[in-house]
């Protein structure tokens, strides 16, 4: 009973210590200063969540996105894209520019898959999400689309981190 317990407590918070980039570091071999925001977790389920990262190295701008899911979602490779709509109804996208790598971790018999993908995204993605809310985005997979609503709150929390994002790229 003790285990059954446990094991639904750790269903109800996978561990993400992996889907988060190193914030603001130098490249020891580029020397070219790689500036990351940490994950915020858009959405989180029972079952699934969705992690969102800003990263800026080799003078681009990146997108880093991660879900963690009970189903197996492989990724398109570089076909593979991402949609933000804002709460203008603006709508983004950013295309893969980094393949998914796909790990699993089992707890008491419930299997969790993690998904990992870095984005290049189009001209004016990041100035919006600095200035305007997420309320919903698409990750596209091969056995279907990922999507979902974001919480004001959470859009707040993630926007506050790409104004950060940019005014560390401004310096």
């Amino acid at each position: 009973m003790k285990k059954l317990f446990l094991g639904l407590i750790l269903m109800s918070f996978p561990i993400f210590t992996f889907a988060q980039f190193s914030v603001d570091r130098v490249d020891e071999f580029t020397d070219d200063t790689v500036v990351a925001t940490e994950g915020v977790v858009l959405q989180r389920g029972f079952y699934d969540s969705f992690i969102l990262n800003l990263k800026h190295c080799l003078g681009e701008n990146f997108i880093g996105c991660t879900l963690t899911t009970s189903k197996c979602y492989n990724i398109y490779g570089d076909k593979s894209l991402i949609y933000i709509k804002f709460s203008d109804n603006t709508i983004r996208k950013a295309v893969c520019y980094q393949n998914a790598t796909a790990g699993y971790a089992i707890y008491t018999g419930v299997t969790f898959w993690k998904t990992s993908m870095i984005y290049r995204p189009e001209k004016g993605f990041i100035e919006d999400l600095a200035t305007k809310d997420i309320v919903k985005y698409r990750y596209e997979t091969s056995i279907g689309n990922f999507e979902s609503d974001v919480k004001p709150k959470k859009a707040k929390k993630f926007k506050e981190q790409a104004n950060a994002f940019l005014s560390r790229l401004s310096n």
